[in-house]
């Protein structure tokens, strides 16, 4: 399974971070941390996956039958072929941004923290714990204190 590499997401879609000198100044020429994926967890409902991928600012559920992307929560632009995947807001206040470690409740909705670094110099708010109902298309969500 190759989850989430080249045939899934563009390679020229560059996240905010993505190219920070981070691994640069530890000594690794040239190395950059694309997508900077830091969390994952099984949907036994379903036999899907859920990545975290920082630098993408998204959340993509992965089916592991087929390796395909069954939706991305991220804000949806610059995802080429796979923007027809992105789920649709019902109520969010705004799309996550640098988020971690997704786990499914018992309820089949997705809590995650939400680091909101992009979204604060854009836009000023964060909501750093977030939990999510996905449907095929769409997307709802509630703050969490």
């Amino acid at each position: 399974m190759d989850m989430v590499g080249k045939d899934h997401i563009d390679p020229l879609r560059i996240g905010y971070g993505s190219l920070d000198d981070y691994w640069e100044l530890r000594g690794f020429r040239g190395a950059y941390d694309w997508t900077h994926g830091n969390g994952a967890a099984y949907d036994a409902s379903d036999d899907s996956v859920i990545l975290s991928l920082r630098h993408m600012g998204a959340l993509l559920k992965i089916d592991r039958a087929s390796d395909g992307v069954r939706w991305i929560l991220g804000e949806p632009r610059d995802w080429g072929r796979l923007e027809a995947r992105c789920l649709k807001s019902i109520n969010l206040a705004r799309w996550p941004y640098h988020g971690h470690n997704p786990r499914i409740t018992d309820h089949g909705t997705v809590m995650y923290f939400d680091n909101g670094t992009w979204a604060l110099a854009r836009r000023g708010h964060r909501f750093p714990f977030t939990k999510v109902s996905a449907e095929p298309s769409s997307i709802s969500s509630t703050k969490t204190p």
